[in-house]
């Protein structure tokens, strides 16, 4: 059954660490779509979908930290960022800046043909932080893949999908998280003044 490991290469491409790898997570059943990032200081986090609990289908997401030399530093097999009912797949993740990762997945437990997107923050010394189980950054009906971050600068992120809410076709869509884990409020359109004189001299 597929278990994650790692590599580190310097720049020449020679492998740093075990011959074969550092084994990440070798928890029961699959380990898959790992993701990676550098923690800032030599080392890096991994996050992957993870069915170790035995309900196929129903995937949960895991992170680890490894140091400059490869050594495990939060809780062996990782820690545990989902473990909400419904699948948690496809990972993706970012630095928070402070040796943590931003993580956001494609989640079903609203329902199977339910594709959502949620998000949580883990920071440097291995703990979750945010909602249990994540913040939702987009609920809309049907489906929304193809999950694309970028860090804020800030400690949050940004979050990009492929968004099929209209049925009809795909539209991109985005989200923003801040490092507390609120969704910031959307500014909306600029409202319409049926009256007014403007004067455009000069220019």
């Amino acid at each position: 059954l597929p278990d994650i490991f790692a590599q580190r290469l310097n720049s020449s491409g020679s492998a740093q660490w075990t011959a074969g790898g550092i084994l990440v997570c070798a928890a029961v059943d699959n380990q898959t779509q790992p993701q990676i990032v550098s923690d800032g200081i030599g080392g890096a986090i991994v996050t992957w979908q993870d069915v170790r609990d035995g309900f196929f289908l129903e995937d949960d997401i895991y992170a680890q930290r490894l140091d400059a030399s490869g050594g495990a530093q939060w809780t062996p097999n990782g820690v545990a960022l989902c473990t909400a009912a419904g699948a948690g797949t496809l990972p993706q993740l970012v630095s928070d800046g402070a040796h943590g990762a931003v993580v956001s997945w494609i989640d079903t437990r609203t329902a199977p043909s339910e594709n959502n997107v949620y998000a949580r923050r883990i920071n440097g010394v291995g703990t979750p932080l945010w909602t249990t189980d994540g913040v939702p950054l987009c609920t809309a009906t049907n489906s929304q893949v193809g999950l694309r971050v970028v860090p804020d600068g800030l400690g949050g992120a940004i979050v990009a999908w492929d968004d099929y809410r209209s049925v009809s076709s795909s539209d991109i869509y985005a989200n923003g998280v801040t490092p507390g884990g609120t969704v910031p409020t959307a500014v909306g359109e600029t409202p319409i003044i049926p009256s007014m004189a403007v004067s455009n001299y000069p220019n």
